[in-house]
């Protein structure tokens, strides 16, 4: 008897160790400091595009990577990374050809990957979720509603969150997704567009602007919240000289740590406070993504192909992947012991390098 229970207690533990995402930085895995990285470079190019530019990442693991990008061919959008070798999704062999966009990927595990974005094109989007389970590519459009996705986040399968044009808030509570609409404070806001949404169990945040209607100045909002329960957590509209940002405006990162972070021009991280900035380092240094293993040991990357190390207390600047012909440096990955950097070319065709540190 005392076998049998034994046996059973083993089973339990591999099936609750086996569900676990794993993210490169668990027990056991020595970290490295990454201004002791030697960079390799790889080429993410789908044939005969004159643009294949990767703008959003997911990774399972350092051998279970997920991008998503653009290209002019529609095709090539969606790639692949097993340890060895880059490779391409072929999206219409489960879905519709036609004209779409990519610009975000999540995901909880790598049967379980999220992607946001839109169909159509020229002022004819409709905003599109697409759910990849390792096979296949399942596709949801939110009919009777226009613009983009620009962002998705969730927890689970039971709470997966998504935002973008005019306002739109999608939740999805595992069954069905539900729509919202949210406004600023300001009646004379001509638009209002989410670009960044992240969450926790039972709260949502996103950052977005608008345009006032009278004065044509720009207006950064920061909202948190749930369904038809939204309030504005802050606001700061845009001086047209010498602004400085309370919060990163465009950008927000949920850490492994479970600390929420916002960057553009700054770089804060959110306390029961509200914003506090971390350095004064990145006011005036237009960030795209951050990825870490712990709050001294982040990567940061931007335009200009700008890449940079925070250990807590300083910044390093990765100066042997500054390149003329690297326009941006758009995602980054960071593992105990290696990174992953993803910018693109200049000249055309244009091409995604992925710069990789060991």
């Amino acid at each position: 008897m005392k076998q049998k229970i034994l046996i059973i207690v083993l089973a339990v533990v591999v099936i609750i160790t086996g569900s676990c995402k794993d993210d490169g930085t668990g027990p056991g895995k020595e970290i490295k400091n990454p201004r002791e990285f030697t960079w390799t470079a790889d080429t993410i190019y789908y044939p005969d595009s004159y643009q294949t530019i990767i703008v959003s990442t997911w990774a399972n693991n350092e051998k279970d990577i997920y991008t998503v990008g653009h290209t002019d061919v529609n095709e090539g959008q969606f790639w692949h990374y097993d340890g060895s070798k880059w490779e391409c999704i072929k999206i219409f062999d489960h879905i519709a050809r036609g004209v779409l966009s990519f610009h975000k990927i999540w995901g909880i595990s790598s049967s379980q990957i999220w992607i946001a974005g839109n169909r159509g094109g020229f002022g004819e989007e409709v905003p599109v979720v697409w759910l990849y389970n390792g096979n296949k590519i399942f596709e949801t459009k939110l009919e009777g509603y226009h613009g983009k996705l620009t962002s998705i986040h969730g927890t689970s399968y039971n709470n997966i969150w998504a935002c973008g044009d005019s306002g739109l808030v999608a939740h999805y509570d595992g069954s069905k997704w539900n729509i919202d609409k949210i406004n600023s404070d300001n009646q004379n806001l001509e638009a209002l567009w989410l670009d960044d949404i992240i969450c926790e169990e039972n709260i949502t945040y996103m950052v977005g602007g608008g345009i006032d209607k009278q004065s044509r100045r720009g207006k950064n909002y920061f909202f948190k919240g749930t369904i038809n329960n939204w309030t504005i957590a802050d606001s700061s509209e845009i001086e047209p000289y010498g602004h400085v940002a309370k919060w990163g405006y465009r950008h927000l990162y949920m850490s492994k740590w479970n600390t929420i972070y916002s960057h553009t021009h700054g770089f804060f991280k959110l306390t029961s406070e509200g914003w506090v900035k971390i350095t004064d380092f990145f006011d005036h240094k237009p960030t795209r993504d951050l990825d870490g293993t712990s709050e001294k040991n982040m990567i940061i990357v931007g335009d200009y192909s700008k890449a940079y190390h925070w250990n807590g207390s300083d910044v390093y600047q990765f100066l042997n992947l500054e390149k003329e012909n690297i326009s941006s440096f758009d995602c980054v990955e960071l593992f105990n012991d290696q990174a992953f950097v993803f910018g693109h070319t200049v000249s055309f065709p244009q091409k995604t390098i992925v710069y990789h540190g060991k």
